[in-house]
């Protein structure tokens, strides 16, 4: 292949671009929404899944529980409870092959 190098660095300018259309995007749509920068001074703050800026999963203190309710509006708790769930999963897949 002649143009190997030129077919690398084409696919990886169109990976880097859109990957990075992807995060600048959701910053602008999501993080700069004037609602939740005038609600909380902590950006974390938020009823919502994502933050106020844009990128990291929501912590709101009056949904720290695991109710479904606090499922809904608190992105640190969705996180934890979907990660154990795939960690029990694969625990289970795992020792059942023994």
């Amino acid at each position: 292949m002649k143009n190997g190098l030129t077919l690398f660095l084409g696919v990886f300018a169109a990976l880097a671009l859109s990957w990075a259309g992807i995060l600048l995007a959701s910053h602008q749509q999501l993080g700069s929404l004037p609602q939740f920068k005038a609600d909380a001074k902590d950006v974390y703050q938020v009823p919502t899944l994502v933050s106020g800026d844009g990128v990291h999963p929501s912590n709101p203190g009056k949904h720290a529980d695991y109710t479904e309710a606090s499922l809904d509006r608190n992105g640190f708790q969705l996180r934890n409870v979907l990660t154990m769930r795939v960690y029990a999963d694969v625990v289970r897949r795992v020792l059942a092959r023994k």
